[in-house]
């Protein structure tokens, strides 16, 4: 029997069935029925074939016919030329071969690039400053071309999704390493670092359809990143390009859907957010007690966290902290749990002063021995009102208050002092006006101070008796030159007489004479004993 390839298309996608048509002669001497088999070849695993419905599988004697097989080929079959070796067998005879036919056809590429996680592995990871974590992944190549394909590591951008190409300056915080493990799962397991090639690409060894290799993404986070939640994007690409390019059938440059070739990574940082929120006094035994509320606005407790409080002003503390050098008093908190709902905790420490101190910082972690989410809200200065030695908090509350109205008080009195003493002085000159005026007058003042420059001159010392002016007659009915009341000058009949009556009109009262110029000259010196006087 004699068979040859007569039609088959040149091209087939992998996974799909084409027909070829063979003319197939019977030149033997018997009648033949026989079957379509592939040929005994490793490439041809999982490939099939076998007759399209109605062709008849027999041939007489001489008879030559043209016969029509579908060959189905499996998904994972070489891209390529292929070359396609079909046998005919004997339905009658086991393993019994009358002829063989061959052909060419184009396996067209089919590129599958899959990143799934590794057993056991998960991809949602709760994170505190200081971990290091490795993140399994299995990057195989499901396709029919052979692959060199590289890894990329996609970070979000400003608006919060993951960028479409390759980046890590959006994860800020996060060192990553990847490394191609062999032996993985095992105590050999050896760790080979991928390093960046001539292009910067994470490449990893060339896969061959159906090939895998395990791999391994290495994340450590030193200190706070600064964000408390964000995600991180992991692709498995090549040179074949995305679906659209004719290259991975699922892929695309889109995080819109999670794509066989791609791994989302989401990462939570649990750190704590320790502060002071207000402090209280109060006087305890000549104490002053101190209630400090602490609060923990983070997403964990905080444990073993020391509160520190120095004598000293805010503003030197943020430079030269709050030391063991500048402690009145420390106490450590065991534990400050985490917020609840976004609610902060709230831990409140009691402590006691024994010496007075007028300004303190109260440091809560003052040693910065957790890491926190935001470090400059660990210090709060106070103003102490109360003093340790107090007998009690309302008699220093008094004594302050009084201090103030004594205070007060005085200055008050100072300026009622000086307005009082300013208006005396003002009256005195007023007085001394009105004097001057009366005295300069052509009257009765006038006459005096003439009779009394006269009695100066002839004026005779005397004994310490005083004397007497005695008036022998006196004619009442002249009325007075002087418009001035003279009635209390009257003289009774008993007075007695003085000497001559020009020396007992003229002779004054006493030892001293009485003299206006004196009393002007003494009015014009002004004391503080005239000043008190007035005020009284």
């Amino acid at each position: 029997m004699v068979a040859s390839w007569q039609n088959a298309p040149s091209k087939i996608e992998p996974g799909q069935a084409f027909e070829v048509t063979l003319l197939v002669e019977n030149d033997g001497n018997v009648p033949q029925s026989f079957q379509p088999i592939m040929a005994d070849n490793p490439n041809y695993d999982g490939w099939s074939i076998e007759w399209v419905n109605g062709t008849p599988n027999g041939l007489e004697v001489g008879a030559e016919l043209s016969m029509i097989a579908i060959v189905r080929v499996p998904l994972n079959a070489l891209a390529g030329n292929t070359e396609v070796v079909i046998q005919l067998h004997s339905v009658v005879i086991d393993d019994s071969l009358r002829a063989e036919v061959s052909g060419f056809i184009e396996i067209l590429p089919r590129v599958n690039l899959i990143l799934s996680p590794s057993e056991g592995s998960t991809f949602d990871f709760d994170l505190r400053p200081g971990d290091v974590f490795d993140v399994s992944f299995n990057a195989m190549n499901d396709g029919n071309l052979a692959e060199a394909p590289w890894l990329e590591n996609h970070t979000t951008g400003a608006g919060g999704t993951l960028s479409d190409t390759p980046r890590m300056d959006g994860l800020i915080g996060i060192e990553t390493v990847w490394y191609v493990v062999e032996n993985a799962g095992t105590p050999l397991a050896l760790f080979t670092e991928i390093e960046p090639d001539s292009s910067g690409r994470l490449r990893l060894p060339l896969l061959q359809p159906g090939e895998s290799v395990p791999v391994v993404l290495r994340m450590s986070m030193y200190g706070y990143p600064g964000w408390s939640s964000d995600y991180f994007g992991v692709r498995l690409r090549s040179e074949s390009g995305y679906a659209v390019e004719g290259g991975d059938i699922d892929a695309d440059e889109k995080w819109l859907t999670t794509d066989s070739n791609e791994q989302i990574v989401d990462l939570n940082v649990l750190i704590p957010d320790v502060f002071v929120n207000a402090v209280t006094e109060e006087l305890d035994d000549g104490d002053v007690k101190l209630q400090v509320k602490v609060q923990n606005m983070g997403n964990v407790p905080a444990e073993n966290i020391l509160l520190r409080i120095c004598d000293m002003r805010l503003a030197r503390a943020e430079v030269a902290g709050c030391d063991r050098n500048d402690a009145i008093a420390e106490q450590r908190i065991s534990y400050v749990g985490a917020a609840i709902d976004g609610v902060p905790t709230t831990h409140v420490v009691a402590i006691r002063l024994t010496e007075p101190v007028g300004f303190v910082v109260i440091s809560i972690d003052a040693e910065n021995e957790v890491i926190e989410s935001d470090e400059s809200n660990n210090m709060m200065e106070k103003e102490l009102l109360l003093q340790a030695g107090s007998s009690s908090g309302s008699d220093t509350a008094f004594e302050f208050a009084t201090g103030n109205i004594l205070l007060g008080l005085m200055v008050v009195l100072w300026v009622l002092i000086l307005s009082l003493g300013v208006s005396a002085i003002r009256g005195r000159r007023r007085n001394r006006m009105r004097a001057s005026n009366w005295q300069n007058d052509d009257s009765w003042g006038a006459e005096v101070d003439q009779a009394v420059k006269k009695g100066r001159k002839g004026r005779v010392k005397s004994p310490v008796d005083t004397p007497y002016a005695e008036v022998h007659s006196m004619d009442m009915s002249m009325p007075s030159p002087s418009s001035l009341d003279v009635s209390d000058l009257d003289l009774s009949p008993g007075d007695p007489t003085p000497h001559s009556a020009s020396e007992g009109a003229l002779e004054p009262l006493g030892d001293i004479g009485y003299d206006p110029t004196e009393e002007k000259a003494k009015s014009d010196e002004f004391t503080i004993g005239d000043l008190i006087g007035d005020l009284l």
